[in-house]
């Protein structure tokens, strides 16, 4: 009961520790730097830059850079290299975040100042990429929907090499979000460019607002009209995504607490084999048999807490 207790607690932790990564450098002419997801080292991670929850510019991690190979860090393509497009901006950009796979990377957002230089309306007349419908530059077809993950396939009509990047959201919220670049043989089969448009977005439940929500797909930072995309989840796996969140510190601080003791006092009963007086044998084991029963009711509690109704 203790082992798997512990087992359990261990593998509560932030989404975004299964990451590597270092930001090297920010200023208004590059953003610079390197990623890897240690759980999935062969997919390049999608990088983006926000300021306020907006999407600014995304690229992929999959530049190699020989000091990355020479550290033994994955296979040394994991660099990422982004060049603000100021004309892309019709402001001022006083700080930004940085997302990898959809997930913060920075905890206080990074100050830089990006100044746009887009004119959006000029002596009345709004150009034509920001009129036109984006439904009408963009070929997207979605081949799955469930609460795990939403699969398709998009591209822009007018380029064979760019990769869209891919939004799921509620109002501004992003569920999720992922880059157009997986192969697909049968997309190539069809003659659609090289066949490297293909998405996966795992929406997080606990950024949903209720059990039962609407969508809706951006690409590239623009609203696109798909079929409906109606999410559901139980009330009780609803609850415990947001309670884990909530208290994701705390569980994480206990679950390494925990970790720790039981390694000192391992060290400890070690320590009286090799003729330490039995008196510190009996502590530890008192020790253990208390951290055991509070386990135990912790286990109990959560167990409780997270039951199907």
């Amino acid at each position: 009961m203790l082992k798997k207790a512990i087992k359990k607690l261990i593998k509560i932790k932030k989404p975004i520790n299964n990451y590597q990564f270092n930001i090297d450098a920010v200023s208004e002419n590059r953003i610079t730097g390197w990623v890897l997801n240690s759980a999935q080292l062969a997919k390049a991670v999608n990088v983006e830059v926000k300021s306020e929850g907006k999407l600014l510019w995304s690229s992929v991690a999959n530049v190699f850079r020989e000091d990355l190979k020479s550290k033994s860090i994955g296979n040394g393509k994991h660099g990422f290299v982004i060049t603000p497009k100021l004309s892309s901006l019709t402001g001022k950009v006083n700080e930004i975040d940085i997302y990898f796979d959809g997930i913060k990377a920075n905890k206080k957002s990074i100050p830089c100042i990006f100044i746009g230089t887009s004119k959006t309306i000029e002596n009345g007349n709004i150009p034509n990429q920001v009129k036109n419908n984006i439904n009408d530059e963009i070929q997207i077809h979605i081949d799955h929907i469930s609460t795990e993950k939403i699969i398709g396939w998009a591209k822009r009509k007018d380029s064979t090499t760019h990769r869209v990047n891919v939004e799921l959201k509620i109002g501004d919220v992003v569920l999720g979000a992922g880059k157009a670049s997986s192969f697909r043989q049968s997309i190539k089969n069809a003659g659609i460019g090289d066949g490297c448009y293909c998405f996966e977005i795992n929406p997080v439940v606990h950024l949903f607002t209720n059990e039962n929500v609407t969508c809706d797909l951006y690409i590239d930072g623009h609203k696109v009209k798909t079929k409906a995309i109606n999410l559901s989840v139980p009330t009780a796996e609803f609850e415990q995504a947001k309670y884990l969140h909530k208290y994701e510190n705390e569980l994480d601080t206990f679950s390494t607490a925990v970790k720790l003791e039981m390694e000192r006092l391992k060290a400890d009963v070690e320590s009286n084999i090799d003729g330490v007086s039995n008196n510190a044998t009996s502590v530890s084991l008192e020790n253990i048999a208390t951290l055991s029963v509070r386990v135990n009711q912790l286990e109990q509690i959560l167990l409780k807490h997270f039951s199907i109704k």
